[in-house]
């Protein structure tokens, strides 16, 4: 009877568990990619693509459901140089210093993580960054 109850218990945390409508670490991951993808834009002229260049690194630290239903994720995020400023084309070399000054592979950019507050929501197409 005991081996029952305990795996009575044990279904309904994870169904509990499941239910909690929380957004997970890898959806605040996948949050923080889809600005990457617009970085990515935006430094394509330059022949630059964010990851080649830079490691994102998301550590999420507090997520609180708000009366909304949007959900307030708070995040460390670290940014590092995966690559030396002579190892940029030359033409990029100056938007890069002029943004993020002389970066150095493996040196974290603005000197280290950064917290961060934001709102998410599940939309139609997953989980979404909003106001």
């Amino acid at each position: 009877m005991k081996l029952i109850q305990t795996l009575f218990i044990l279904a309904l945390s994870l169904v509990l568990a499941a239910c909690s409508g929380a957004p997970s670490d890898s959806d605040v991951r996948a949050v923080t990619s889809q600005s990457e993808k617009q970085m990515d834009q935006q430094l394509a002229p330059l022949g630059l693509k964010w990851s080649d260049v830079f490691e994102t690194e998301v550590k999420v630290k507090n997520k609180a459901k708000q009366d909304d239903g949007r959900w307030l994720v708070e995040a460390d995020t670290t940014i590092t140089a995966k690559k030396d400023m002579k190892e940029l084309p030359e033409n990029a070399q100056f938007t890069v210093f002029s943004l993020f000054g002389d970066i150095k592979k493996g040196q974290p950019i603005g000197g280290g993580a950064v917290t961060t507050k934001f709102y998410m929501q599940k939309g139609d197409n997953g989980w979404m960054a909003v106001r």
